[in-house]
């Protein structure tokens, strides 16, 4: 009955289904009874009631044996989701550290997952340890995310060349990404910070010219402008831009020459 109520999204009545099933004599030592902790969970998730689901979820992952192991990464891995929206960062990286370790292969969201909230609790070394066997999983949907969020954690502790040749890597082996753009821009950007100009100035110019009104593009004009000033070129800022019919008013012109 639970389960017909789940089908057509009827979870509160699906939830009472299941907790009378609980309470049914003789449903204790059933193969279904575990089973029915996991289904709760599982409508309380769909409610978005993070807190019960994890409760949930949580007595399912404590009771189940061998023959359960088929639902177990998924529990786990939703008992991760519920912590993490709930902002329970710790106990969502250990959920999914563990649904990691219990299925080696067809883990990929668990990873990143995992290597994303060690992001959040600040352990960028122990984040790019994570996400190392999904970045090197070129099949994976994730493998690009997997590169970027690692280019970030070596940002943040500072490892300009490691974050620059991660960038780098997304760019050349993900050329259709959703994090192209970023990878173009935050290379030039590592680029500009440790002074190698003319590299700098190649990836905010492959942005200007492909990328025209994106949120990168507009970063990516910023950033050429104080390249030129760095290098005490403005005239060939100017020309560059009037070449490419990028609008530079005569004030900014101005400010710029004088």
């Amino acid at each position: 009955a639970g389960e017909s109520k789940f089908k057509i999204k009827k979870y509160s009545l699906a939830i009472q289904s299941y907790k009378n099933y609980l309470t049914t004599p003789g449903a204790y030592g059933s193969t279904y009874y575990n089973l029915a902790n996991y289904n709760i969970g599982y409508c309380y998730f769909k409610q978005e009631n993070y807190n019960e689901a994890s409760v949930w979820f949580r007595k399912y992952i404590d009771k189940q044996d061998e023959t359960e192991q088929v639902y177990l990464y998924d529990a786990l891995v939703r008992l991760g989701d519920s912590y993490f929206v709930q902002r329970k960062y710790n106990q969502a990286e250990a959920a999914y550290k563990i649904a990691v370790e219990i299925k080696p292969d067809e883990n990929d969201y668990a990873i990143f997952q995992q290597g994303f909230t060690l992001g959040i609790l600040r352990k960028y070394k122990e984040k790019i340890l994570a996400l190392q066997p999904l970045a090197e999983r070129k099949s994976s949907l994730f493998a690009d995310d997997a590169l970027f969020e690692t280019g970030k954690a070596y940002i943040q502790l500072n490892e300009t060349d490691s974050a620059i040749s991660t960038y780098e890597k997304v760019i050349d082996q993900f050329p259709n990404s959703n994090y192209l753009k970023k990878s173009y821009l935050q290379s030039g950007l590592m680029f500009f910070n440790k002074g190698d100009n003319e590299k700098a100035e190649e990836k905010f110019k492959f942005l200007i010219e492909n990328f025209k009104g994106s949120e990168e593009y507009k970063e990516a004009l910023v950033a050429l402008k104080n390249v030129y000033l760095d290098k005490n070129n403005v005239n060939a800022y100017i020309a560059y831009a009037k070449d490419n019919k990028i609008d530079i008013s005569s004030n900014e012109q101005d400010s710029l020459l004088y």
